[in-house]
């Protein structure tokens, strides 16, 4: 899900013809991976077994990158 949303902003730049729409995507981007980065944190202190899960699971949002 986090994976397609990610594709679906710059997709979605692409669609409308606008390179400058690209801008407020990478934005958008960024600040989700931020928010990915800290609810990861947050469900590794927090959610019992998660921490394990997530040793098992390499990549959480973009396959082979991270």
């Amino acid at each position: 899900m986090y994976s397609g949303t990610v594709l679906a902003w710059v997709g979605s730049a692409l669609a409308l013809g606008s390179w400058w729409m690209l801008i407020p995507a990478a934005a958008g981007i960024t600040l989700f991976v931020w928010r990915t980065r800290h609810e990861d944190a947050t469900l590794q202190e927090k959610l019992p077994g998660y921490a394990e899960y997530a040793r098992q699971t390499r990549y959480r949002l973009l396959p082979k990158v991270w």
